[in-house]
């Protein structure tokens, strides 16, 4: 609840500057494209009914975004789109190391609206920006997997197959909303940006039997990234 409060916060928040900045003149208009790693996790998800002991799973993050800065301000807003990669593998197994641990691997489509800040400028070249914004995403791929094994080893079990689809089979939830949060250093027309986000609401509809529990709480995505970028 307090999460959800939170992210409620910074939406109206976000939206209130937005509508303030909205009557300001805008700038020129820039591009900017990125690519990077992403670390992400689960929360109140346990692979293989073995608790939430999942660690962070690593994958990309690729995409643009379009900057329009408004005049005479240090408030830019930059609405993209991205491609992400997120999810959690096992840190451990029940069958004491005999079997290759199960990962969890879900893509999405994402359109982030993010309102850049400017907050310092040094030697012209250099600026150091804040970005907050929420996220939407569309989920275009899920899978489940165990290293090439299949996901459980009973022939009567939907996952007994080396790739459970869990978003065909109604598990995973297509769409997503969220907030995130990022800091950039930008030289030139090169930037470095490292972020957080987190989804607002429960993304796993139903668990899977034998291979996947939802603890008592929603199940977010929680990632980390950091990547590279280049204006123009």
């Amino acid at each position: 609840m307090k999460i959800l409060k939170l992210f409620t916060v910074g939406t109206l928040l976000l939206a209130g500057i937005s509508s303030t900045l909205s009557a300001q003149e805008l700038g020129q208009l820039h591009y900017r494209v990125e690519a990077g790693a992403t670390l992400s996790k689960i929360s109140s998800l346990g692979l293989d009914h073995l608790g939430d002991r999942g660690t962070g799973l690593v994958n990309f993050r690729v995409g643009g975004s379009l900057v329009m800065p408004f005049e005479h301000t240090a408030f830019s807003f930059a609405p993209g789109l991205y491609l992400i990669g997120r999810g959690e593998k096992q840190s451990d197994d029940r069958s004491g190391g005999k079997r290759p641990l199960a990962k969890l691997e879900t893509y999405a489509l994402q359109i982030p609206l993010d309102l850049s800040f400017r907050l310092i400028t040094f030697a012209e070249d250099h600026r150091i920006f804040f970005n907050l914004g929420p996220y939407f995403a569309y989920a275009v791929s899920s899978k489940l997997t165990r290293g090439g094994e299949v996901v459980s080893e009973n022939p009567k079990a939907k996952t007994y197959t080396k790739s459970y689809d869990m978003l065909s089979n109604g598990h995973i939830k297509r769409f997503e909303f969220g907030l995130q949060a990022s800091a950039m250093y930008q030289w030139k027309q090169l930037y470095l940006r490292g972020g957080i986000e987190a989804s607002a609401f429960n993304q796993l509809k139903l668990w899977v039997p034998g291979s996947v529990a939802k603890g008592g709480s929603a199940s977010r995505y929680i990632m980390s990234y950091i990547t590279l970028g280049y204006e123009f």
